[in-house]
């Protein structure tokens, strides 16, 4: 799929963020709804971070 000359997905680049996505939001409920802490905000926002930081790496190689 090519919306533009810079931006030229492959299905497998579709299937790699669905996983990442479905990983990130599954991880994230189960934080929310199993863990009975006053660490449970700071858990999550560890996931968001390990995905943002994934989805850098994976797009643009930033590390």
């Amino acid at each position: 799929m090519i919306f533009a000359a810079e931006f030229d997905w492959s299905p497998m680049d579709f299937l790699a963020m669905g996983v990442l996505l479905l990983g990130a939001g599954l991880t994230v409920r189960l934080l929310a709804k199993n863990v009975m802490s006053r660490y449970k905000k700071i858990y999550i926002t560890i996931v968001i971070v390990l995905f943002f930081l994934l989805w850098a790496e994976l797009s643009v190689g930033l590390f």
